[in-house]
Parts: C-alpha cells; sequence; structure tokens
C-alpha cells in the first residue's frame, strides 16, 4: 500500500467500514465517500498531513521541555511525601507524621527485600490496625 492511502492509521479504518456500509464522512472541509477514488485519496491525504503535525507538535513540546531542564525551570510531578523548596529544591514534606510514614516504609523496604512484599507487608499492618480501630 503507497503512504498517504487511506488504509493507513486511523483513517483506514474510518473509510474500510464508511466504505464497506456506504457511509460519508464528514468534516468542516466538506462530505466525502470512500467509495469513490478522488475522496478516498483525499481523504488519506488528509489523515497522512494530520498524523504529521502531531509528530511536529511533539518533537516542539519536546525541545521546549528540553529548553527549560537547560535553564533550570522544568518541574515535574514529585513523589508522594516530597516538595520544591524554591531554594534547596527536592525535599520531604514539612509534615512530619507523613515523613515517618515514608522512612517506615524505605525501612520495611530494606528489611523485607522487593516492592510486592513490602507492600503486602504494609497492606496487612494497615488492615490490622484498621480492625484494631473499628473494635475499639
Amino acid at each position: 500500500m503507497p503512504r498517504g492511502s487511506p488504509a493507513t492509521g486511523a483513517t483506514g479504518t474510518i473509510c474500510s467500514s464508511c466504505a464497506g456500509w456506504s457511509r460519508r464522512v464528514i468534516d468542516l472541509d466538506g462530505v466525502y465517500d470512500p467509495c469513490h477514488p478522488n475522496d478516498r485519496l483525499l481523504l488519506g491525504m488528509k489523515g497522512s498531513i494530520s498524523e504529521f503535525e502531531l509528530g511536529v507538535l511533539r518533537a516542539r513540546m519536546l525541545d521546549a521541555a528540553k529548553a527549560k531542564a537547560r535553564r533550570g525551570e522544568l518541574r515535574l510531578p514529585v513523589p508522594f511525601g516530597y516538595i520544591w523548596h524554591r531554594e534547596a529544591g527536592l525535599g520531604l514534606d514539612p509534615d512530619l507524621r507523613l515523613q515517618e510514614v515514608i522512612r517506615s516504609v524505605f525501612t520495611r523496604f530494606r528489611e523485607l527485600g522487593p516492592a510486592s512484599r513490602t507492600r503486602r507487608r504494609t497492606a496487612s499492618v494497615a488492615a490490622g490496625r484498621s480492625a484494631r480501630a473499628a473494635c475499639r
């Protein structure tokens, strides 16, 4: 199949299903009949151009993120329990209870090993606490 044919990507799926049922494709520029070769060609070209534009937008967004990172302005979401300090950068949340929980998870991880085992153990301990609290 040549590039730009309607049988590529999402455009091809739409065109195939429309042609099989004698349906039309409508957009802001017009009404197209996938059973007609000229309309199929035009729809395929529109689909290829749209895919190209998405690639250009992705590349521009990535370049902008890299430029921000070079300037030191890129801020990514930080993990739970951490915050961005203007002066120091990444640091622990000032909530002492939250710090204690995070430290206990890392302590259990060092003791128990794999994250799955740590998660199961932490969940069973938490379930035991909630069961005891319900009995009070």
